[in-house]
C-alpha cells in the first residue's frame, strides 16, 4: 500500500499545504496592535488640528478686538495727547495685531525642515522688540533719560541682532522667497 500526500496549492484560501499544516500562526493579535495604534494616532492627530484651529480663532479674535480698539484710540484722542504719542500707540497696537497675526500662520502651519517656523518666531521676536524700542521712546519721561538711553540701546541691539538671526537663518533655507 502506497500512501500518496496531496500538496495543495499555496494560492488557494483556506487550504494548508503539508507542510503548514498544524502550524499555527498568530496574525490577528498583531495586525489588532497595529489597528488599534493607527486609531489612536488618528485620534491625536485630529485633537492636535482641533487644538490649533480653536487658538487660531481665539488669536483672530483678539486681533480683531486690538486693532478696533486701536482704531477707536486713535480716532478719538484727547485734545491732550500729542499727535506723536497717538500716532505711536497706534503703531504699537497694529504691531500687537501683527505679532497675533504672524503667531496665528505659526500655530496653523505646521512646522517643516526647511526653518520656516523658525524665521516666522524671528519676524514675530523682531515685531516684539521693534514695538518695545517704540514704547520705550514714547513712554519714558524726559528726567530718567539715562534710563531711557540704557533701554533703547538694548531694544536696539536686539532688533539689530535678531535682524542678523533672521538674515542668516533665511540664506540657510533652500527656499527664499519666505
Amino acid at each position: 500500500m502506497s500512501s500518496t500526500i496531496t500538496i495543495a496549492s499555496p494560492t488557494r484560501p483556506g487550504k494548508a499545504s503539508a507542510s503548514t499544516a498544524g502550524v499555527s500562526t498568530h496574525q490577528a493579535p498583531r495586525h489588532k496592535k497595529i489597528c488599534t495604534k493607527q486609531r489612536v494616532t488618528k485620534a491625536m492627530k485630529r485633537f492636535e488640528d482641533a487644538m490649533h484651529y480653536t487658538i487660531a480663532f481665539v488669536l483672530s479674535g483678539i486681533a480683531i478686538a486690538t486693532m478696533i480698539e486701536t482704531t477707536r484710540t486713535l480716532l478719538m484722542t484727547p485734545s491732550t495727547t500729542t499727535f506723536a504719542t497717538a500716532t505711536s500707540n497706534a503703531v504699537g497696537g497694529v504691531l500687537i495685531v501683527l505679532i497675533l497675526v504672524e503667531i496665528t500662520r505659526t500655530v496653523i502651519t505646521p512646522p517643516d525642515s526647511k526653518g520656516v517656523a523658525i524665521r516666522r518666531l524671528l519676524v514675530i521676536a523682531i515685531m516684539s522688540a521693534v514695538r518695545e524700542v517704540l514704547w520705550v521712546g514714547v513712554n519714558s519721561d524726559a528726567s530718567a533719560s539715562t534710563g531711557k538711553s540704557l533701554a533703547m540701546a538694548i531694544s536696539s541691539a536686539v532688533v539689530v541682532g535678531l535682524a542678523v538671526a533672521f538674515t542668516l537663518v533665511r540664506r540657510t533655507s533652500s527656499d527664499p522667497a519666505n
